[in-house]
This record gives C-alpha cells, sequence and structure tokens, in this order.
C-alpha cells in the first residue's frame, strides 16, 4: 500500500459530505498514508499549491488560476440564511433583491474566500452591491451572527443542515445562484501518494481527473 504524507487544503464554508467521505476512503483504502488537513480559503490554497505547501486543495474554482489544475467535482445552490425573527423569515422563498438594503455578514475579502467571492458575484447579477457589515471565515461564526440579527448571508445548501440556534434558511428564487467545490493540484507534482489521491477522489466523484 502506499505510504507517506498527504497535505490537503479546503475552505471551511465550503466544507460538505463529499469531503468527508473522501477523508473516510483515503483512511480506509491507505491507512499508511498520513494526512494532513489545512483549513485555508481558496484564494491562500492556490498561492499554497504554487509555493509546494499544499499537495492537492478542495477549493472554489472561482479563485483558482491558470497554472493549477482544477477539475470541479460537485456543484451546489446557495441558500438565504437570515434571522428567525427578521421579517421574511415566513416567506418560503427569498429573492435577492429583497436583501439589498441588509446588512450582510461574508468571509473576509482579503483572503480570496470563495463562498465571499459567490456571494458578491450573485449580489451584482442581481443589481446591487452588498453592504457587508461583518466579515469571518468562521462558518459557526457567521451562523451564529446571522441568528443574533447581526445580518444576512448566502450559504451552500449542505450547510444549512447546521443546526444553529435562530437561523431560517430559505431557497432563493430563479436565477438560482451556486457554489462549486474544485479538486486542484499543482500538475509538476506527481508524487505516487498523490497519484491514488486523486484517482480516488475521480472515482468517488464521477469524474474524470487528468491524473499522471
Amino acid at each position: 500500500g502506499e505510504t507517506g504524507q498527504l497535505v490537503l487544503g479546503f475552505e471551511g464554508s465550503t466544507y460538505n459530505d463529499l469531503v468527508l467521505n473522501i477523508i473516510r476512503e483515503l483512511r480506509t483504502q491507505y491507512p499508511d498514508v498520513k494526512l494532513v488537513m489545512r483549513e485555508m480559503p481558496s484564494g491562500q490554497q492556490v498561492e499554497a499549491l504554487r509555493k509546494g505547501q499544499l499537495d492537492a486543495a478542495l477549493l472554489e474554482p472561482i479563485a483558482a488560476s491558470d497554472e493549477i489544475t482544477v477539475v470541479p467535482l460537485l456543484v451546489e445552490p446557495l441558500m438565504g440564511a437570515i434571522a428567525q425573527t427578521h421579517p421574511l423569515a415566513n416567506q418560503s422563498s427569498l429573492s435577492l433583491m429583497q436583501l439589498a438594503e441588509e446588512p450582510w455578514i461574508t468571509g473576509r475579502s482579503s483572503d480570496g474566500c470563495g463562498l465571499r467571492l459567490r456571494i458578491m458575484a450573485a449580489c451584482r447579477q442581481a443589481g446591487f452591491v452588498p453592504q457587508v457589515h461583518q466579515q469571518t471565515n468562521d462558518l459557526q461564526m457567521i451562523l451564529g451572527f446571522v441568528g443574533s440579527g447581526l445580518g444576512v448571508t448566502l450559504l451552500p445548501q449542505s450547510a444549512c443542515r447546521s443546526g444553529v440556534m435562530g437561523v431560517r434558511y430559505l431557497p432563493l428564487q430563479d436565477p438560482v445562484p451556486h457554489i462549486e467545490m474544485a479538486i486542484a493540484w499543482e500538475p509538476k507534482a506527481q508524487s505516487p501518494v498523490l497519484q491514488s489521491f486523486l484517482q480516488l477522489v475521480g472515482k468517488m466523484a464521477g469524474v474524470d481527473l487528468p491524473v499522471g
């Protein structure tokens, strides 16, 4: 079996079941590979791949660049997250324009947070620039701020299963914005451990990865 170390980056705000399943499968199939998980925003993951600090990255491809290989694995809709006490909380769905005057909570702008980039793009497409009042890359903090009534945000559908007190999740009306998760790696880095990992990810996600 494979031995060695695999350093894998991920963005906390786009974390989902596929990530967990990949980790589980890697531990099962390659128990002698030491897995090191590094949480960082997508933009920082791209830099870390370039510098050889990560072997592979699970990131939002909106932040990616040409020098690295990026293959999308998953697309999921974004949902509105507002306080349960918010006047719009009783609706069955939201249009983004209904949130145009609200204070927003997003990831930090300086960090290349993939979720923040998707939120800003979705709001621009809807015709407004969100007024960002709070910035944090910590998903639990974002949800805590929303539940406390400090502002609104958009979150991946999978994150909306988090049972945080006081938060109401609402589907967005068409056109529904989406967030992606991709696997990325530096094409010149071709360790046997990375090769095996990429094959495993491709199989689990049902995509062809240009490995080797």
